[in-house]
């Protein structure tokens, strides 16, 4: 279920990929995947916020910050959206599969 749907939302458009990472977690894998765009946190997160279900989904955007977390639970799997700002002009967004 959220496996096909983080495949549709996990690249936020014109991010450039950093890297990715898997590890064990629970008897599961825990996918990492780092990008880079050039486009302000509250642009990186309203995108996400549109394609992520309302049902199931957590936003958390600290007053005041240059941040944000986006958590979406299917009952199986959990998708997690960190975007923050990174010195300078860019924005770091990390999406973890559990």
């Amino acid at each position: 279920m959220l496996g096909d749907a983080a495949k549709e939302i996990a690249v936020y458009p014109g991010a450039r990929f950093i890297t990715a990472h898997s590890v064990p977690a629970d008897r599961r894998m825990r996918i990492v995947l780092l990008f880079e765009s050039h486009d302000a946190v509250s642009r990186v997160l309203d995108d996400y916020k549109s394609k992520i279900p309302d049902a199931g989904g957590h936003f958390e955007t600290p007053s005041g910050s240059e941040s944000g977390h986006l958590t979406y639970e299917d009952g199986t799997r959990t998708l997690e959206i960190v975007v923050a700002a990174e010195q300078g002009t860019n924005t770091i967004i990390a999406v973890t599969l559990v």
